[in-house]
């Protein structure tokens, strides 16, 4: 198999009445994004496009869970406010007592 070099592009195939579209394409034009994307593909003996697949799949796996981190920390906090508060407020009473009527901080 040649990872050395990337293959010639190949025109998009004509598709059938009712077949599917052609697959999107990615086209890495840096050498050095080609080559980490070879190096991954030998160390795990899949191909590049597995080994990117895998690898993109980790990444956004990681940063969903940091998002939900966040996001449970943000809810955390306003559990944390709502203790606080007085039972039975409304919204607008809060807003009215937290800022003024051109919408400013009190």
């Amino acid at each position: 198999m040649n990872r050395g070099r990337p293959r010639a592009p190949t025109k998009p195939r004509a598709s059938k009445a009712g077949a599917q579209p052609p697959s999107k394409t990615l086209n890495i034009k840096s050498p050095k994004v080609y080559e980490k994307a070879a190096r991954l593909a030998d160390l795990t003996g899949a191909t590049m496009t597995s080994a990117i697949e895998t690898a993109l799949e980790e990444a956004l796996a990681r940063h969903q869970s940091e998002v939900q981190a966040k996001i449970e920390r943000i809810l955390d906090l306003a559990r944390e406010v709502n203790k606080h508060l007085p039972p039975g407020l409304t919204r607008e009473q809060i807003d009215r007592e937290l800022y003024d009527e051109y919408g400013l901080p009190r």
